[in-house]
């Protein structure tokens, strides 16, 4: 792979980079480099940018508890026999694996429907699992049935619906030069919250005196609820940065061909080749040509 692959030019895909590459293309790449001014634009000054990333901490917490401590709550508190517990996890999984799949489908409809959709679908799935979490947690089942199998499949695949589509927004907000620190920062923050996630069952554990149900209750439903008010936000923001970061590589491109042409230009003068003159360049001389012409008329006839 390292040797047959050919590495893509950086922003080939862009839209608004057309006018770099291809046939007519001012030529090169783009070749913006990551400053530090970009990155603290990116991180504080992106309004969508930080919402996303804020939002991944918020929306990771339940998925840390689920992970780490579902299958014990099910078999301790529950009282399911282990294999019955982790039959359930299984299918937790197996909904978030068809969640992920669907909400990439999804989120691509509502988006080319209209980009304000796109954030208002995240927020409503991800307020919308919390209710089947919740059925996992509190429904009245002593063993594996259809309704606790419904629950975790349910739940598995709406808490996955707009996590697939976090990604594609955080592309969508940032220049290419900017995405990948972006990217590794949000990856850096779902980590923090599945593994600060439990850690909050223990202190409310200790500090409110509440058992791991309890917990899980308040825990699933304050951070889902707060994600969900998160996205809602990006309904206002999701369009206006991305439309700003078409807009500045539309900004490159342009200087590009003007140093293109400057440079073409530049290479006549030097090699001794008649400069072409621009459309408006020439209706100037003949502008100047014909004035000279009624002049020297006027001189005859007096």
């Amino acid at each position: 792979f390292f040797f047959w692959m050919v590495e893509p030019l950086r922003g080939a895909t862009e839209e608004a980079l057309k006018g770099l590459y291809g046939e007519g293309g001012a030529g090169g790449s783009y070749d913006k480099a990551l400053d530090w001014e970009g990155f603290m634009h990116a991180m504080g000054r992106n309004r969508s940018n930080f919402i996303l990333i804020l939002q991944n901490f918020t929306n990771a917490i339940p998925w840390g508890l689920i992970f780490v401590f579902l299958n014990d709550f099910l078999s301790q508190e529950r009282k399911l026999p282990v294999d019955q517990a982790t039959t359930l996890v299984a299918m937790f999984g197996i909904g978030a694996a068809v969640g992920g799949g669907a909400g990439g489908c999804l989120g691509q409809w509502a988006a080319r429907v209209d980009r304000r959709f796109l954030p208002a679908y995240m927020s409503f799935a991800t307020f919308v699992a919390i209710f089947p979490t919740l059925a996992i947690i509190n429904a009245p089942y002593d063993s594996v049935s259809w309704a606790s199998i419904s629950y975790s499949l349910l739940s598995g695949c709406t808490a996955n619906l707009a996590g697939v589509n976090v990604r594609p927004a955080v592309i969508n907000v940032n220049p290419p030069e900017v995405r990948g620190v972006s990217m590794t920062a949000a990856n850096l923050v779902i980590n923090l919250g599945r593994g600060i996630g439990p850690a909050f069952v223990t202190i409310l554990g200790q500090w409110a005196r509440s058992d791991r149900k309890q917990s899980f209750n308040i825990l699933i439903t304050f951070c889902w609820t707060l994600t969900a008010v998160l996205l809602l936000l990006l309904v206002w923001t999701l369009p206006a940065d991305e439309d700003r970061m078409a807009e500045g590589l539309r900004q490159y491109v342009v200087a590009a061909q003007k140093l293109k042409k400057e440079k073409n230009r530049d290479d006549m003068i030097i090699n001794n080749k008649p400069v072409s003159a621009s459309p408006d360049e020439e209706s100037v001389g003949l502008l100047l040509g014909n004035v000279e012409m009624r002049t020297m008329r006027k001189g005859v006839e007096s």
